[in-house]
């Protein structure tokens, strides 16, 4: 009991409490972050944008925070994706099964999303993006991310 507690502080870096569902989805994409960019060259990051549209939200007003945040960060956006709102899982929207293939093709080092939700709102769908993508190697950021919402 004392080393599954231990080891639970360990990874989660909290003592005495449970976390979130949405600290222990941050901290599972960053360690798969940090383990698809390990010993990779640092020269500009490329990255991909993806909007899957929610209903009321403009793929514009999306875009445009996706290319602020990768300015900010130093990336070149070399392309956006953009599937239609709706309630689809990400391996049947199209443009996401192009994000996927892109990043594996190697035109982007990376994907950049609003938040969570637009590749999955299902907690295993989108970790079995984020395993597909680490994969490759690849990163997948998040301008909102998973502890926010």
């Amino acid at each position: 009991m004392d080393r599954d507690n231990a080891s639970h502080a360990e990874i989660t870096g909290i003592r005495g409490q449970q976390p979130t569902a949405g600290e222990l989805l941050f901290r599972k994409r960053q360690r798969m972050n940090d383990m698809a960019l390990a010993g990779r060259a640092c020269r500009r990051r490329r990255v991909a944008g993806y909007v899957q549209v929610t209903f009321g939200e403009a793929a514009a007003d999306v875009e445009q925070m996706l290319r602020m945040e990768a300015m900010r960060r130093g990336w070149h956006m070399t392309r956006v994706f953009v599937d239609p709102a709706g309630t689809l899982p990400p391996m049947q929207r199209k443009d996401w099964l192009m994000v996927r293939r892109y990043v594996h093709e190697g035109f982007a080092d990376g994907v950049i999303v609003l938040n969570r939700r637009h590749i999955s709102p299902d907690a295993d769908e989108y970790l079995a993006q984020l395993t597909f993508l680490c994969g490759r190697p690849a990163f997948v950021a998040l301008v909102v991310p998973e502890t926010a919402a």
